[in-house]
């Protein structure tokens, strides 16, 4: 059954560059699959990429008229970035029969699906969204040339964050494999390699000590091993809105820490899909921690995270927040009053089946909040829980830094931890 892919063509408009954290070459084109038993929607999606480059290489078509052609295609080709599916060929279910067999039977977890319908009754968005590992999902009848070439610059973005997660996954399997070998004479290259890692992923780190709207953002982060399974981000979204969020990856080390560059590709992703697309997942916090939750289920990762999420609207001076599992509590001190922002969630990529509340605090001119990671529980020795916060509560006042509490809780850089300590300190002074 065909489906008519029913848009005029617009306008080209500049397409920005890849992260420059990623390496995005070096291969002389983006290969994109179009699964369509419809012969004019090929030449129309061809035409609409014609003169269409990112990051300075044209698109290869690989074409396909039914669910059959687009597995043997998958199997035969192993560097097809993308993945134009529709959902009616053969069958009226046949593309979502084909993600199964991509995401399960062919474990391809790293091409990314933009499934395209002209009948949207046939497979509903929100069900497929949730059912089906996809990345992106067009009403052909809606779909235009500006929107869907969005969606195609969003997919290969993420795209190059997944290869790039493989590739070091991959380079870090096999610089093990030679160290252990080695052991007792590489010792010393094997400190130099991590203390490199560590540079690596401390260069993800926003800049310390930055100023948005007024709004100042301090952070400190203390592994307990070279890398760390700790993440702290903040962002401008745009002129109304800012993001920020603190993170803990179960376990410690390169594993955890790969976690944290996969969760900073994510959120890049959503800011990218918001700027570009019109997808406001970005500003939904217990939206975006459950989309995140599923992904790393899906992704089988092995590795679940806590974390804090929350956004600023300079225009009604709010902060929504959604958390999974972040403990201890974020403290919020004013003028006023000193207290815990209590709000429960199951961590992020622990459970298939999970839910996320969203609170909305009205900030007043002059706030300081403190959130730190549960490592800083392990330096608070001998106390009950209920000491423990007591404990924290009592070291901060309005005026408290970061680094003043560092000296509180007596964190030195070179001492052994038990665990790794992020604090992010959010603050606003009125009259700075």
């Amino acid at each position: 059954m065909t489906e008519s892919l029913n848009f005029e063509l617009e306008k080209d408009y500049p397409i920005s560059n890849a992260d420059d954290e990623f390496d995005n070459s070096p291969k002389e084109s983006w290969k994109i699959l179009i699964a369509d038993d419809d012969e004019g929607v090929h030449n129309v999606t061809e035409l609409v990429f014609s003169a269409f480059k990112f990051d300075d290489k044209p698109i290869q078509f690989i074409n396909t008229y039914s669910g059959n052609e687009t597995i043997e295609a998958l199997k035969n080709d192993s560097d097809i970035a993308v993945i134009l599916l529709d959902v009616v060929m053969e069958t009226d279910d046949t593309g979502l029969q084909v993600i199964e067999k991509i995401r399960n039977e062919m474990n391809n977890k790293m091409v990314r699906i933009i499934l395209r319908t002209g009948q949207p009754g046939q497979a509903p968005e929100d069900k497929v969204l949730i059912d089906y590992d996809i990345n992106d999902y067009k009403n052909k009848s809606e779909l235009t040339s500006r929107k869907l070439k969005s969606s195609i610059i969003t997919s290969l973005r993420s795209y190059i964050s997944i290869r790039k997660i493989n590739e070091l996954n991959t380079t870090l399997e096999r610089k093990v494999e030679e160290r252990t070998a080695e052991l007792a004479a590489s010792l010393e290259i094997i400190e130099k390699d991590e203390e490199a890692g560590k540079k690596i992923q401390f260069k993800l780190l926003p800049k310390n000590n930055k100023n948005l709207d007024n709004i100042f953002f301090t952070r400190e982060l203390f592994p307990s091993l070279y890398l760390s399974g700790d993440f702290v981000d903040y962002f401008r979204i745009d002129k109304r809105y800012i993001g920020f969020y603190i993170a803990d990856v179960s376990g410690h080390g390169a594993s955890s820490a790969f976690i944290t560059v996969y969760l900073k590709s994510m959120i890049s992703g959503f800011i990218g899909s918001y700027n570009h697309n019109d997808v406001n997942l970005i500003l939904k916090p217990d939206m975006l921690l459950n989309v995140i939750n599923q992904a790393l289920i899906k992704e089988d990762l092995g590795k679940y995270l806590t974390i804090f999420y929350g956004l600023i609207d300079l225009q009604t001076n709010t902060l929504d927040y959604s958390t999974g599992g972040q403990f201890p509590f974020p403290i919020f001190i004013d003028k006023k009053e000193k207290k815990f922002l209590q709000i429960k969630g199951p961590p992020v990529g622990l459970l298939k089946v999970a839910k996320y509340k969203k609170e909305s605090l009205q900030l007043p001119d002059d706030f300081s909040i403190m959130f730190m990671s549960d490592g800083i529980l392990e330096i608070l020795l001998d106390k009950s829980l209920k000491e423990q916060e007591q404990e924290l509560l009592d070291m901060l006042s309005f005026d408290t830094s970061v680094s003043e509490l560092v000296d509180k809780i007596g964190i030195k850089n070179g001492r052994p931890l038990p665990d790794d300590i992020t604090i992010l300190n959010v603050r606003r002074i009125s009259d700075e």
